[in-house]
C-alpha cells in the first residue's frame, strides 16, 4: 500500500545518531540538503515537545488533570497546527492508541510507529531514537521525520492504568471511544510526526 502512494528516495533511520550514515554514492549536494531539513525537524519537534509539554503542565498545577484534559480536547489540536504553519512544516501527534481520532497514523506513519514498537521491544528505543528521509508524494518532494514519545510520569494521571473516577467520567464524556489508557511509565505512546516541502 505504502509503495503504491509514494517513491522513495533513499532511505535513512536514524536511531542513535546521523553522522556517518549517508551513502558514498550520494552527492554532497544531496546530503547536504538532507542535513538541513533533518536540523530543522529536530528544531521544530523538540520546540514544539516542549511548548506543548509547558501548557499540560501548567493546567495540571492549576485544575489538575481534569483541566490538562479539557486543553487536550480544545485547544491541543490548534496549538499543534499553528505551532506547525508558523515555521513551513505540518506537524502531527500520532499513535496506535489514539484519544482524540484525529491523532490516527496514516500509512506512512503507522509503518514508523512499527518499527519504534520493535525498537522498544528489544530495548533499543532511546532519547535520541528518531526516523528521517525524504521521499517523493506525487512528483513532490517531502522531507519526513518521527520521533518517538514515551509516557513520563504526569502522563499517568490521564493515561495509566489507575484513574480516578472523575478523570475516568471526564475521558468518557469526551473520547467516548478512548483508547489511551492502560499505559506504564516507559511505554511507548506514539510519536511527533512532521512533514515539511523540500524546495
Amino acid at each position: 500500500m505504502l509503495k503504491r502512494n509514494m517513491r522513495m528516495t533513499t532511505m535513512v533511520i536514524l536511531l542513535f545518531a546521523v553522522a556517518g550514515c549517508s551513502s558514498p554514492k550520494q552527492s554532497e549536494k544531496a546530503q547536504a540538503e538532507k542535513e538541513r531539513y533533518l536540523k530543522s525537524a529536530r528544531t521544530i519537534a523538540t520546540g514544539f515537545q516542549k511548548q506543548l509539554s509547558s501548557i499540560l503542565k501548567k493546567h495540571l498545577m492549576a485544575g489538575g488533570p481534569a483541566e490538562a484534559i479539557a486543553v487536550c480536547a480544545d485547544t491541543a489540536q490548534e496549538l499543534t497546527r499553528a505551532f506547525g504553519e508558523n515555521r513551513g512544516a505540518s506537524i502531527r501527534r500520532v499513535t496506535t492508541k489514539p484519544r482524540n481520532p484525529a491523532d490516527a497514523p496514516d500509512e506512512y506513519e503507522k509503518a514508523i510507529l512499527e518499527k519504534f514498537a520493535d525498537l522498544k521491544r528489544e530495548g533499543k528505543l532511546s532519547s535520541r531514537s528518531e526516523y528521517f528521509e525524504i521521499v517523493e508524494i506525487n512528483g513532490e518532494k517531502k522531507a519526513r521525520y518521527m520521533k518517538p514519545l514515551t509516557i513520563v510520569p504526569v502522563c499517568l494521571k490521564c493515561h495509566g492504568q489507575n484513574l480516578s473516577p472523575e478523570v475516568s467520567a471526564l475521558l468518557k464524556e469526551r473520547y467516548p471511544g478512548d483508547k489511551a489508557t492502560g499505559y506504564k511509565s516507559g511505554d511507548l505512546r506514539g510519536a511527533i510526526s512532521i512533514s515539511m516541502d523540500v524546495e
